[in-house]
């Protein structure tokens, strides 16, 4: 339900270059994976969790 997350890494290298120079930084950088759709998807749920959880105490209020 949470991102799922990867390390990405990458060497920057010169525009043009043909080679990696031996002094070329490595950089790494945190992505997510998770799609709109999946975000979507939890999003909703967690509305309709939410909503049913306040019907619910509505309901139970009213017995007493």
């Amino acid at each position: 339900m949470g991102p799922r997350y990867y390390v990405q890494r990458e060497v920057q290298i010169p525009d043009g270059s043909m080679f990696i120079p031996d002094d070329a930084r490595e950089m790494a950088m945190l992505l997510d994976r998770t799609t709109g759709w999946q975000k979507g998807a939890v999003a909703l749920g967690t509305s309709m969790a939410l909503i049913g959880a306040a019907q619910i105490l509505s309901w139970v209020s009213t017995l007493h």
